[in-house]
């Protein structure tokens, strides 16, 4: 259809008589002459174009994707909107309070792209950088650029808004599940660009579509640019460029860069190319950067390549457009093992028709993933969020890239890893299953298990942490509940040190674990930290206790009994029991002080988190696991939660302490040394705060529990991003605490943990459809105003349609559940797993006796 278009266009050689016109009112005859050119635009909305989008001269170029000015917008801020079904987030402005991001990736091969058009590109995880990118969260310079000069004019700009950072005279992007696309109009020219990675191959695609929209020919030269980063021998780049292997083959149109592992990195392009450079001194130029770089400026690369320049890619491309011309352009960057397989991929995607088709591919991918659950209730937000992003988030991010803008070095955390592989409970429980057993697989005999490995080599340390190993032993026990597949069980899964043995002997040696560590006070001990990292003080030397380990000990093990009865393993039962029942008494007598529970005990005895304390007197993390592992239950959890909601919860979330550290405490550690406010010290950690949401909501306190999910929901914050700072489509690590003077500053964006437990707390506390070992229990805490709500979801085999009508505006409460019409006796929904449709209709209410 693109091709049809331009044609037409070139054919129009009357166009030049308006050129005495062009600054008055010249484009809007060609356009009008166009309409019949310009319907199949229009094909994927019936509605006609809002009066917003009929004064804009220009529009988008992206046409695989849905036309703006055809839907609903919804949550519009000054710096963008949500279309109406959330896949996409529409940023208006380059210039957002901090780099707005996406993360694309197909597993394996992914990249990262902000709003501004800055990023990088990775293989095997975020820390296995092929292109050149340094954390840098207020300049944002870094990244894989495409210029555009303008021949005649020598005047040039980038068609992202970095690097040369020219004001265009129009900027959109477009951040959806899976690409990225940058539209913009300088000088008369349009150009858009399509960022999004192969399904199933390690390369990227730039769909690059230049349109003029001035009645005059133009001449115009193209450069991409990029600068290569592998594995370093030094950390010298000066030093380490002399293992990297530049060149270029211009049958292929492609730059070749060989890396230090004898791998094979690439960049063309289906066009033939002018000049080319593979220099980074000689593009960019003496004294300058990327925002004006010399070949661009003169208009010519030089030919460079070999081992002894600074690697980078360049590809000079010369265009001609005719009055309202337009070109495609298509851009790959890649990386394999073998050069015959980088040749193959290059010829592969110079076909446009293939390109339109893998885009399509890879967005049908992620649309699949997704279909299998979806809610819709009376909060857009949430609907936005819970259905696509939450989700996108904890794939991309935590199972995929193990990192983000503001952590782009990680390594693979085994307890992140599990939890984020939680998310895959909704999407596909079998490769949920997968991961369980690749886990496993690094665990040793003694129950510890390889931490912070390679993505790409697999390589790690063993870990001390007692805590890593247990999410095994809670993962399992989720699986089960939304599967009951009891075969996981008896799989043989090698040790690393001894020969194998099945999964559940893996999460008998967790637990074990756990409980071989018990201190002095009768706790679990912790080499290292907890989940709360900067509280290490009381851990060196591993005489520290922590009551938080204890307390998900406690939930864990309350959890896997329910696996040793179905797994008929008595005496472990028994054993467990017994060892349960003196791990509660120790913690409920140990650690109670006036009317909180204690965080920890130092290895002097300390006890931090005391209520007549100077300092962090109360800690959120235990109190809402007291509550969460059944400690604390009826009366005294209520009040408990009443004490958290008086000196914790705050304007932008419960916060992770109070008061906070305003000096150093050296038996606390390193969160002494953080500021008042910020991260763990005063500031409000997201995970702990989602467990906050499901502790009030385990309390049928619906009030608390939507009060603080919209406080944290990034989508309802989205209308101060100004404070905020980060993206309103993804869920940050922290948000600065009221003791901060930058409090709601939202941190670390992406965090990968966050997606996933905001998903939880959200389909299974608050609207209450949980899995059990049992069936589907409907247990609802929603706030008394919604009339109405809907989850379509498989489970086991089938299909439900769960509708939950609130006819007496409650909070919580089922008075009815009928399944295809019949009435059920409990509110547990079985699981029929008969590969059919079903549906559900709740009637909340007090329950008929």
């Amino acid at each position: 259809m693109a091709k049809k278009k331009s044609k037409k266009n070139v054919a129009k050689k009357a166009r030049p008589k308006a050129k005495p016109k062009k600054k008055t009112a010249p484009l809007r005859k060609p356009q009008a002459k166009k309409a019949k050119v310009k319907k199949p635009k229009a094909k994927p909305g019936k509605a006609p174009a809002p009066a917003r989008r009929k004064k804009e001269k220009v529009t988008p170029m992206a046409r695989l994707l849905l036309p703006l000015g055809k839907v609903k917008e919804v949550f519009r801020t000054r710096y963008g909107f949500f279309l109406y079904d959330g896949s996409e987030f529409v940023i208006n402005t380059p210039e957002t309070p901090a780099p707005w991001c996406n993360i694309i990736t197909n597993g394996d091969y992914g990249m990262i792209v902000s709003q501004a058009g800055s990023g990088m590109s990775f293989k095997g995880g975020m820390r296995n950088r092929i292109t050149r990118w340094h954390q840098d969260m207020r300049g944002d310079s870094l990244g894989k650029f495409v210029y555009i000069r303008d021949n005649q004019t020598q005047d040039f700009w980038s068609a992202t808004w970095k690097p040369v950072c020219k004001q265009p005279e129009f900027y959109e992007v477009r951040q959806g599940v899976g690409y990225t696309n940058i539209s913009s109009r300088n000088n008369g020219i349009i150009s858009s660009l399509i960022y999004y990675v192969a399904a199933d191959e390690p390369v990227e695609i730039w769909q690059m579509r230049i349109r003029n929209v001035t009645d005059e020919e133009r001449f115009l030269s193209v450069f991409s640019y990029l600068e290569w980063e592998f594995g370093k021998p030094s950390g010298n780049r000066e030093y380490d460029r002399f293992f990297v292997d530049t060149s270029f083959n211009q049958d292929l149109s492609a730059a070749f860069a060989k890396t230090p592992s004898s791998e094979y990195a690439f960049h063309s392009v289906n066009h033939k190319v002018s000049t080319f450079t593979c220099g980074r001194e000689f593009f960019i130029g003496a004294y300058r950067d990327a925002s004006n770089p010399r070949c661009v400026e003169k208009g010519m690369c030089f030919g460079e390549k070999g081992r002894y320049y600074d690697p980078a890619a360049a590809l000079q491309i010369e265009i001609e457009l005719p009055p309202h011309g337009e070109k495609e352009l298509l851009f790959t960057v890649g990386a394999c093992g073998e050069l015959k397989d980088a040749e193959r991929i290059i010829k592969k995607y110079k076909n446009a028709k293939v390109v339109e088709e893998e885009f399509s591919r890879a967005g049908h991918r992620w649309t699949m993933r997704f279909n299998g659950y979806n809610i819709m209730t009376p909060d857009e937000g949430a609907n936005i969020l819970s259905n696509k992003w939450f989700r996108y988030q904890a794939i991309s991010a935590g199972l995929s890239s193990h990192g983000s803008y503001n952590s782009p070095d990680n390594k693979v955390s085994f307890d992140k890893y599990m939890i984020n592989g939680l998310t895959f409970l909704s999407i596909n429980p079998k490769r949920h299953r997968e991961l369980l057993l690749n886990c496993a697989e690094k665990q040793f005999e003694d129950g510890s298990v390889i931490d912070g490995w390679d993505p790409k080599t697999q390589e790690g340390q063993r870990s001390e942490s007692v805590t890593a190993p247990l999410w095994l032993a809670y993962s399992v026990c989720e699986y089960l509940k939304e599967t009951k597949d009891l075969s996981v069980l008896d799989e043989d899964v090698r040790f690393q040190d001894v020969p194998k043995g099945d999964l559940f002997l893996h999460c008998t040696k967790a637990i074990d674990r756990a409980f071989e560590s018990i201190g002095k006070k009768g706790l679990p001990s912790i080499s290292g930290t907890d989940y709360m990292r900067s509280l290490d003080g009381p851990f060196r030397q591993e005489k520290g206790e922590s009551i938080w380990l204890g307390q998900f000990l406690v939930y864990v093990l309350s959890e896997f009994l329910a696996v040793c009865r179905l797994k008929n393993a008595s005496n472990i039962a028994a054993d467990y029991e017994a060892k349960l029942k003196k791990l509660k008494e120790k913690l409920t007598k140990i650690c109670w002080n006036e009317d909180r529970f204690i965080r920890a005990i130092s290895q002097n005895g300390r006890s931090i988190g005391i209520a007549n304390g100077k300092n962090a007197r109360l800690f959120l993390d235990t109190q809402v696991w007291a509550i969460l592992s059944g400690l604390c239950e009826g009366d005294e959890a209520r009040a408990l939660m009443d004490n958290v909601k008086s000196q914790l919860y705050q304007a932008h979330g419960p916060a992770a302490l109070s008061p906070s550290y305003t000096e150093l405490d050296e038996e606390a550690g390193t969160i002494s040394k953080l500021p008042p406010g910020v991260m763990e010290n005063g500031g409000i950690s997201l995970e702990t705060a989602y467990w906050a949401i499901w502790a009030e909501a385990k309390l049928g306190r619906a009030n608390n529990a939507w009060s603080m999910f919209t406080r944290l929901n990034p989508v309802d914050r989205s209308h101060k991003s100004d404070i905020y700072g980060l993206e309103p489509y993804v869920s940050c690590e922290y948000v600065d605490g009221a003791d901060s003077p930058t409090d709601g500053s939202a941190r670390n964006s992406w965090y990968n943990c966050a997606g996933y437990w905001m998903f939880k707390v959200m389909t299974e506390e608050i609207l209450g459809i949980k899995p059990t070992l049992d069936g589907l229990l409907i247990s609802p805490c929603i706030p008394n105003r919604w009339r109405l709500f809907k989850v379509r979801r498989t489970f086991r085999n089938a299909y439900y349609t769960i509708e939950v009508v609130n006819p007496r505006y409650v909070s919580t409460g089922v008075a009815e559940i009928t399944v295809d019409g019949k009435k059920l006796k409990s509110n547990i929904v079985p699981a029929f797993s008969d590969d059919k449709r079903h549906h559900v209709k709740v009637i909340m209410g007090k329950p008929k006796s």
